[in-house]
C-alpha cells in the first residue's frame, strides 16, 4: 500500500532518518511530513450499539463555547460542567463520573463520587452499571447536569481517537520530541531530521516536502512543498500508479513545474496529473 510514510517502530524510524539525510529534500527542509495526524473529528460514545440511539442522537453534542479545542494536542476525553456544557480534557485527569443503567427502554444516571481517570471510570461503570453516560438529547443532558457537583466537572462517555496513521496502520509506536505534541490546531506531524528524526506537530496547512512509502523500508522523497492533506492524495493516488521508481519520475517532472507560477497544492492540478 502506498501512503504518506508510516513509521511503525524505532528501527524503521532510524532507517527513514538515514535515507532522508542523504536525499536532496533534506537540504530544502529538515522537517518532512509523515503520515501521522490527530483525528479531531472522531468523537464517539462509549456505548457503540446503534440500537441505543434514535436517528441523529449519536451525534448530539453540547460543547461549551470554543470547545472542543484540543489544548496541547492531547485532550481526547469529554467532561460535563455544572451548567450542562461539555469540555474536552486530558484523559488522565482524575475526577468523578456519571454512569448509566439501561434496563429495556429505561435509562437512569448515577453520579459516582470517586476520583478516577476517564479509562478507569469507564471500567468502573461497565463493571457496576451499563457504561459511562451517553447523552442522546437535551432532556438527558439536563438529567446529568443536576448530578454534577458545584464547581466541578464529571466524566461522560464521549472520547475520540488521537494520533493515528493515514494508512490505517495500528502501530502505537511514538517518537515525539520533548514537549510535543504541543499547541492547539496543529494536527499533522513531521519528523525533525536535526533531532534524530523525532516528531513535531504542525498546522496541516504548512508546506513541507513529500515523503511517500511503499512498505516499511521503501521511501520516495520529493521536493514538493505540499499541504499535509494534499500529500495524502499525492501518495495514495499518484504514487499508487506504480513502483517507487515510477514515483521518482513523477517527482522530477513536478520539480520543473515548481519554477512556474502553478500552485502545486491545487487539487485540480493533481487530478489533471492523474489523467496524464
Amino acid at each position: 500500500m502506498n501512503s504518506v510514510v508510516t513509521l511503525v517502530n524505532r528501527t524503521v524510524n532510524q532507517f527513514f532518518l538515514r535515507v532522508n539525510q542523504k536525499s536532496e529534500a533534506f537540504r530544502v527542509s529538515q522537517t518532512p511530513w509523515i503520515g501521522l495526524y490527530d483525528d479531531v473529528n472522531s468523537w464517539r460514545w462509549s456505548i457503540s450499539d446503534s440500537d441505543f440511539y434514535q436517528q441523529g442522537e449519536e451525534k448530539f453534542r453540547n460543547w461549551a463555547f470554543g470547545e472542543p479545542n484540543n489544548n496541547y494536542g492531547r485532550e481526547n476525553c469529554a467532561e460535563m460542567y455544572g451548567d450542562g456544557r461539555w469540555n474536552d480534557e486530558f484523559c488522565n485527569q482524575t475526577q468523578s463520573s456519571i454512569c448509566l443503567d439501561v434496563k429495556g427502554t429505561n435509562v437512569t444516571f448515577v453520579h459516582v463520587n470517586i476520583s478516577m481517570t476517564w479509562m478507569a471510570a469507564r471500567r468502573y461503570c461497565r463493571g457496576r452499571h451499563t457504561d459511562l453516560a451517553s447523552v442522546r438529547n437535551l432532556a438527558e443532558n439536563w438529567q446529568l447536569q443536576v448530578l454534577v457537583p458545584t464547581g466541578q466537572g464529571v466524566w461522560i462517555g464521549l472520547s475520540r481517537e488521537s494520533w493515528k496513521w493515514s494508512d490505517g496502520t495500528g502501530s502505537a509506536f511514538r517518537f515525539w520530541m520533548s514537549g510535543e505534541p504541543s499547541k492547539t490546531r496543529q494536527n499533522c506531524a513531521a519528523a525533525n531530521m536535526t533531532d534524530s528524526g523525532r516528531w513535531q506537530n504542525f498546522l496541516c496547512t504548512e508546506k513541507k516536502p513529500s515523503v511517500c512509502s511503499a512498505g516499511t523500508k521503501r521511501f520516495c522523497f520529493g521536493w514538493l512543498g505540499l499541504f499535509w492533506t494534499v500529500l495524502v492524495l499525492f501518495c495514495s493516488v499518484i504514487v499508487g500508479f506504480g513502483s517507487v521508481r515510477k514515483a521518482a519520475l513523477l517527482r522530477l517532472k513536478l520539480k520543473v513545474m515548481r519554477r512556474s507560477s502553478v500552485d502545486l497544492n491545487d487539487p485540480d492540478l493533481l487530478e489533471d496529473l492523474l489523467a496524464k
